[in-house]
């Protein structure tokens, strides 16, 4: 009787029924039931929270994803049976079916081009944009001592590769850096630095070097502020940072899918993370957006270290 009780009372809220009937249908985590059901995360995590109380929900961890389902059977089978009839004829619940089967077919379109950009060997991030890359080669200043930080996939170090005297590279993930090395040695390409560290306490001294690039990078950090200082604080007088990084966007999937801490940037904010460090001649404008759906944009944001007998920032 006590179970019969919870259990009724966690079936009578509507956001929750309208989050049994989706996980019912498909297997989703809470950033896609987000955004279906156009709700806070917070106010979805507490419902479901109640839910697992009294119902089998199951979950499926993949990555940093968490897959969840409804696994009816017995009692709970019987009673959902017994709310078919109303759920189906609900208004509601009629256009939450329409928008989950909308959702998935994104979904699996997303899926497939990225499978197709994979056997083409092309990486489909969001902001990686050739064209923001060569906009902004072509506003530095000779760099002899590079770093770049979070390697990604590896192609924009290559390509600093080409003019830089003395290259570094940092990533915190050592499976990017062998990957790097292993594109270098295909290529021909000699003398890259390879570090494991984090951006937010960088492997190298003070003023050793005259460039540092971070291409898509802050919008993956907790603190993406302290990547900006340290990177002020390996620059020599005179040195430049480089940040490409997204526009401010709602792409909410993109924290749970993508592991996006922040939903990009107002170039204003950029411009602050740099003044703030101590860099001068700080600016930040967007400069490309992506071809593919959902088309995000890219910053370019650009400052320098002051010289010696400079004043301090502006």
């Amino acid at each position: 009787m006590k179970y019969t009780v919870e259990l009724l009372k966690a079936l009578g809220d509507e956001t929750r029924l309208r989050i049994l009937q989706l996980l019912s249908l498909a297997e989703l985590t809470v950033s896609d039931l987000e955004q279906i059901l156009n709700l806070p995360q917070s106010r979805i995590s507490t419902q479901i929270a109640k839910l697992r109380a009294c119902l089998p929900l199951s979950e499926r961890r993949e990555g940093r994803r968490s897959w969840l389902s409804l696994v009816a059977d017995g009692e709970v089978a019987d009673l959902l049976k017994l709310l078919e009839p109303s759920l189906r004829d609900s208004r509601a619940f009629q256009l939450d079916r329409q928008t989950l089967a909308s959702f998935l077919r994104k979904r699996r379109e997303a899926e497939r081009d990225q499978e197709q950009a994979g056997r083409r060997g092309v990486g489909r991030l969001p902001g990686r944009s050739w064209e923001s890359l060569a906009r902004g080669l072509l506003r530095l200043v000779p760099a002899r001592r590079v770093l770049d930080v979070g390697v990604g996939e590896g192609e924009m170090t290559l390509l600093f590769a080409s003019f830089a005297e003395e290259l570094h590279a940092v990533d915190r993930d050592p499976e990017a850096l062998v990957k790097l090395e292993q594109k270098a040695r295909r290529r021909g390409v000699e003398g890259i630095r390879c570090r494991e560290g984090d951006a937010g306490a960088l492997p190298l001294a003070d003023r050793s070097v005259d460039l540092v690039v971070m291409s898509q990078l802050l919008h993956l950090l907790d603190e993406p502020e302290r990547a900006v200082v340290e990177a002020a604080r390996v620059l020599a007088p005179g040195g430049r940072v480089l940040i490409f990084d997204l526009a401010a966007h709602d792409e909410v999937w993109a924290r749970e899918q993508l592991g996006h801490h922040r939903l990009g940037f107002q170039p204003a904010e950029l411009v602050r993370f740099g003044r703030e460090a101590g860099l001068v001649d700080m600016e930040a404008y967007p400069v490309a957006r992506d071809p593919e759906p959902p088309r995000f944009v890219s910053i370019l944001a650009t400052g320098r270290k002051p010289d010696e007998d400079e004043r301090s920032p502006r």
